[in-house]
């Protein structure tokens, strides 16, 4: 039986003929490939699911490392001020030994200069009263 459209024509019994050969390969393929092929789509779902959570592993590794940085950071910087402060506490302190020192040694010199000053001045007394005797 043919079945006529016009420019198209269909032949029922090959079109039945073909629908069965279709059918017959679709299920020889499937008794032959068709655990392969589901197992490999199994295993391609799997795959899809474990590079999903490791991606939300990575993710979540990688707010923890920025969260440990920023934390870092701070610590950093919180010594930073302390070592700052520390190194300010220093420095005066020692500023205050040295201008300690330094007006101890300068007393030590003032007094120094008025004894030499003072014995300089004994002697030229005492140069002078000789001087004058010897002239006199």
């Amino acid at each position: 039986m043919v079945i006529d459209l016009g420019i198209l024509s269909i032949k029922l019994d090959v079109l039945v003929f073909q629908i069965l050969n279709i059918l017959l390969l679709l299920r020889i393929i499937r008794k032959l490939f068709g655990d392969t092929i589901v197992e490999q789509i199994a295993h391609f779902r799997k795959t899809k699911q474990e590079m999903l959570e490791a991606d939300q592993a990575l993710k979540k590794l990688a707010e923890q490392a920025q969260d440990m940085k920023e934390e870092i950071v701070n610590d950093g910087k919180k010594q930073k001020e302390e070592i700052i402060q520390h190194a300010h506490q220093v420095a005066s302190h020692k500023e205050k030994e040295i201008l300690e020192q330094a007006e101890h040694k300068a007393k030590n010199i003032i007094a120094q200069a008025q004894a030499k000053s003072q014995q300089m001045e004994e002697e030229l007394k005492e140069n002078y009263t000789h001087m004058v005797k010897t002239t006199a």
